[in-house]
């Protein structure tokens, strides 16, 4: 169980999360591997464990990174942090426009977690760690499209008034999260499903495994 979600365009590419059992780095640089991509324009990890950065060090060793976004260093990124590059920036509170139509935003909740913030034209995307409260976002900054959460969805999600949530959890784990989010009008996707949005001309084709 873990997560990664990888946001590629052209040659460039973001990643958020690389986590879970297995080999998640591997996965995720399979991935970067079938997009061509060389360097990454930001890694960024919700939550130093090993639901979102088991794989961080091996990711970051094997892949040039422009950007490492993270609330703290934990076990994970300590000895990536110090085999970093000189022109690598390390930081948790991130603003980075990109692409021309792209704006990713981090937003620390407190020294462990964060929440992150991917708008792509008029298209939003949250993504979250286990539990976490919307209502801490910015007013400003609480409405998505879509949210990418784990098998516990973030409090508040009604601010989102998003219609469609993605579940990365147990198959178990994930119906029960849909029974809940279902009561409240938002249908579920479990990861793995290719997921279409369009929002005002702007369509998006998101795969998160």
């Amino acid at each position: 169980n873990g997560y990664s979600a990888v946001l590629t365009r052209a040659d460039r590419a973001i990643v958020i999360g690389c986590g879970g059992d297995g080999l998640p780095a591997l996965a995720v640089q399979r991935q970067l591997q079938r997009n061509v991509v060389s360097e990454l324009d930001a890694a960024v990890f919700p939550q130093m464990n090993d639901l979102y950065a088991s794989g961080a060090e091996e990711l970051l060793q094997g892949c040039p990174v422009r950007i490492v976004a993270a609330p703290e260093e934990g076990k994970y990124l300590r000895a990536a942090k110090r085999g970093a590059q000189e022109n690598e920036l390390w930081t948790a509170s991130l603003s980075l426009q990109f692409w021309k139509d792209c704006t990713l935003e981090t937003f620390p909740l407190d020294e462990t977690r964060l929440i992150v913030r991917l708008a792509v034209g008029d298209t939003v995307l949250l993504f979250t760690p286990p539990g976490v409260d919307l209502a801490l976002l910015p007013k400003e900054k609480q409405k998505a499209d879509a949210v990418f959460c784990t098998g516990v969805e973030p409090e508040n999600i009604s601010l989102a008034q998003c219609a469609t949530c993605v579940v990365s959890a147990e198959p178990s784990h994930v119906q029960m999260t849909a029974s809940r989010l279902a009561a409240r009008g938002v249908a579920t996707l479990p990861a793995g499903e290719t997921v279409y949005l369009k929002t005002n001309g702007t369509r998006l084709r998101l795969q998160n495994a």
